[in-house]
């Protein structure tokens, strides 16, 4: 466009702006909803601009105005049972936020200080006594709120002075956290948490915040308090080197609704989860000093430890007595007088592992109680051994190898009426313990893995179809099982830990453990899957089957007389639905291990191999004849390891064509 075609556009778009932002402004949704498609193509077209001419600013102030106005709740919007009226004007505020951020890309000045005069003004207000202005307020802290998405933190931590800086400091520093409307105060706390980095910059702004999440974690209002929960985790793992001074003021406060002395506060599981964290990282802060810190540790968890030890006592009576008493209470009863001051101690622990390893003696205890009264509970305890296991995984870092004199009894006591879904947690445990402690756990999970093996490879008799397309909640946990018992058996083979089968009940564990990972090539139709069943059945010819031409000694006596008939049998079968699809770099993975893992047993076994592989695998199995048996096995003793793989690949997919 000419000069003169340009100035002609410019007045006529200030001559039009008033009328589109009077229509943007409108009350009736529809009628501002579509103005505002005007206003989102007018502030697209000036992306383009830098810098940006005063009288484009001026009209973006009117606009940002306009958004301001259209962001505010009616006073009457239904927040608890909200209707299509409502979630419609939802829809509409996301859109009108998305205008406002990108106003604030192309001029950020601008915005920072139009959101800054607004606040100020309404701070004044809320001070002199105005609380009827909460959808002025939240609207603007919900603008603040957004600006996180688009502003730089770390600029805004560099000056309270100025910039976001300044208006980070407007608002963090006043008593909107006290505003009694909940809208106010939860986008307040979501503004904080945002914020939190701006807050371990300029510390002296952390007691009036920290305040503000007392008051709304004791709030009257459950969706105050939930969110109050959450979110002060959040910024206490933030702020959890600058906590130490502020340790008094808070432990005063959050204490007693920690150990439910405030009737008033009453918490929700989950929240009281967070709070217990949220706790724990004050304590673990490395600016309180321990003592000061191992006093409060004590301060709450010795009166949880006294409740749960009254509850056991009613267990540890004469045996007559204690199976009236278990009679007498439900599941739910004893899981919410042990279970859940259980799980609130594990959550403890989170945020102070340290503190709580060199307090273990308080944990241990606990471990105790609980353990105590699974072992008298005469029917399932789902709940309660739940609570037990996520307890017992955060003793594995708090308690360290301390914790290992406590696995016979709790998960013995466990595994006499435990379902699917229970096995499946019992494995993740101990698969952990193995991991984490490797040959230290030997002489104290023999008899855990024994047992477990048992209720497992028991419960595998009966699986049901784990490879249809839409399967039964049944057939997912099965499936969920049979994963992490093959993850156990990989750590077991890993850390050294897979000999403990040889010692269990003198190896007549292993062929039932052999077979299951066999099974599992062809029952659990994921190729990264049946690759780590490969992984563990070569692990364990490296321990206990013959090493060179089947010159060493066996381990096992007779391994090789069931191991090498189950697996040449088993390799083409697994292989197939991953040769259907070997250009997928997974099941390329899987064949590759299959293809290495023939040419590992073969350098084990020798001929034995060879002639099982023929018999059992190409012949018995696959439907080979001997010819082309015979021509497969040279192949594997005489091509490369690359030329062998494609080889091994494309005879699979020649047995799938053919049958």
């Amino acid at each position: 466009a000419s000069p003169a075609e340009a100035l002609q556009a410019q007045a006529q778009l200030q001559e039009l702006m008033p009328l589109a932002l009077g229509c943007a402004m409108n009350e009736n949704d529809d009628v501002s909803s579509a103005s505002m498609e005007f206003v989102t193509i007018f502030v697209n077209s000036l992306k383009k601009l830098d810098p940006l001419p005063e009288f484009h600013l001026k009209q973006l102030s009117g606009v940002l105005a306009v958004l301001l106005r259209k962001l505010r709740y009616s006073s009457d919007f239904d927040f608890q049972n909200p209707g299509e009226s409502e979630e419609f004007w939802l829809e509409y505020r996301k859109e009108v936020l998305i205008i406002f951020k990108n106003i604030s890309r192309i001029a950020p000045d601008l915005t920072v200080s139009f959101v800054q005069d607004c606040m100020n003004g309404l701070i004044a207000e809320t001070t002199n006594g105005t609380p009827n202005n909460w959808p002025e307020i939240e609207a603007v802290l919900t603008m603040l709120y957004e600006l996180g998405e688009v502003s730089r933190v770390e600029d805004a931590c560099k000056s309270t002075d100025q910039g976001m800086g300044k208006l980070l400091s407007i608002v963090l520093s006043s008593n909107i956290a006290l505003h009694p409307h909940p809208c106010v105060q939860k986008v307040y706390l979501e503004i904080a948490n945002r914020y939190s980095q701006f807050l371990h910059k300029h510390s002296h702004l952390l007691p009036q915040v920290l305040m503000g999440f007392v008051q709304a974690v004791t709030n009257s209002r459950s969706s105050v308090k939930s969110r109050a929960c959450y979110l002060f985790l959040r910024v206490l793992k933030s702020l959890k080197p600058r906590l130490g001074p502020h340790a008094d003021a808070l432990m005063s406060s959050v204490v007693p609704v920690l150990l439910d002395q405030q009737q008033s506060v009453a918490l929700d599981h989950m929240d009281r989860l967070y709070l217990f964290e949220a706790t724990g990282n004050v304590l673990g802060s490395d600016s309180l000093p321990l003592e000061q810190a191992v006093m409060y540790l004590h301060q709450i968890v010795t009166p949880i430890l006294q409740r749960m030890s009254e509850v056991a006592m009613e267990f540890l009576r004469t045996s007559e007595q204690s199976v009236m008493v278990a009679n007498s209470v439900t599941s739910d009863d004893v899981w919410l007088r042990v279970g859940v001051p259980l799980e609130c101690l594990g959550w403890l622990s989170k945020g102070c592992t340290r503190l709580c390893s060199n307090e273990n003696a308080l944990f241990r205890q606990a471990l105790e109680v609980s353990v105590g009264v699974i072992a008298r509970v005469p029917y399932n305890m789902g709940r309660l051994q739940s609570s037990t296991l996520l307890f017992l995984h955060r003793m594995v870092d708090c308690l360290g190898t301390g914790m290992l004199s406590f696995l016979p009894s709790s998960i013995g006591s466990m595994l006499k009426n435990i379902e699917v879904k229970g096995m499946t947690e019992v494995t993740t445990l101990i698969n952990q313990v193995m991991s984490r402690f490797k040959e230290d756990c030997n002489g104290h999970i023999d008899v855990v893995l024994e047992s477990l093996s048992d209720r497992i490879l028991s419960s595998f008799q009966s699986l049901p179809n784990l490879c249809v397309s839409n399967p039964s909640q049944e057939a997912r946990e099965f499936r969920d099982l049979y994963k992490i018992w093959l993850q156990l058996l990989q750590t077991a083979g890993l850390s050294n830990l897979i000999d403990i089968f040889l010692r269990i009940r003198s190896g007549q564990l292993v062929e039932p453990v052999v077979r299951s990972v066999v099974d599992g090539l062809t029952r659990i139709d994921e190729p990264s899957t049946n690759k780590v069943c490969i992984g563990i059945l070569y692990r364990m010819v490296q321990r206990w089957g013959a090493n060179g031409e089947g010159a060493a000694q066996e381990q096992l006596t007779g391994f090789s007389d069931f191991f090498l008939p189950v697996v040449a049998r088993a390799l083409f079968s697994s292989a197939a639905p991953a040769a259907s699809n070997a250009n997928d770099a997974q099941c390329h993975a899987f064949l590759s291990e299959i293809a290495s893992f023939q040419r590992n047993l073969r350098m084990a076994y020798g001929v034995r191999w060879e002639e099982t592989l023929r018999r059992e695998g190409l012949v018995g199995c696959c439907g080979m004849e001997e010819e082309a048996a015979k021509l497969y096995v040279w192949n594997m003793q005489q091509l490369s390891d690359r030329d062998f793989r494609e080889f091994f690949i494309q005879q699979v997919q020649n047995l799938i064509v053919r049958g």
